[in-house]
């Protein structure tokens, strides 16, 4: 996810200097961003995954913790609201 961070500022021909990159602010919008990425995609993968036993997913984290699979896709709901209101914080 996080390559596409440069393929989106060259495709709209965006040129920000390394001190904006650098800033506290624009590093914990792009963590948030990928969070919020990477979590929606276990989401939307959980079932083909776990059908292939692929470990690698939130739900599948959640689950080994003894978690339903209802408790476990709300935690992962809830995950990404709590990166959605920091992400939001951080954009202000």
């Amino acid at each position: 996810v996080l390559p596409l961070f440069a393929l989106v500022e060259f495709a709209h021909d965006i040129d920000l200097p390394d001190e904006v990159h650098d800033r506290d602010d624009i590093r914990d919008i792009r963590t948030l961003g990928v969070d919020i990425i990477v979590l929606h995609n276990d989401l939307i993968s959980y079932h083909k995954e776990e059908l292939e036993g692929v470990p690698h997913n939130m739900i599948a984290a959640y689950r080994e913790s003894g978690k339903t699979a209802q408790e476990a896709v709300d935690l992962v709901g809830s995950d990404i609201e709590r990166r959605s209101l920091l992400l939001e914080r951080a954009r202000r």
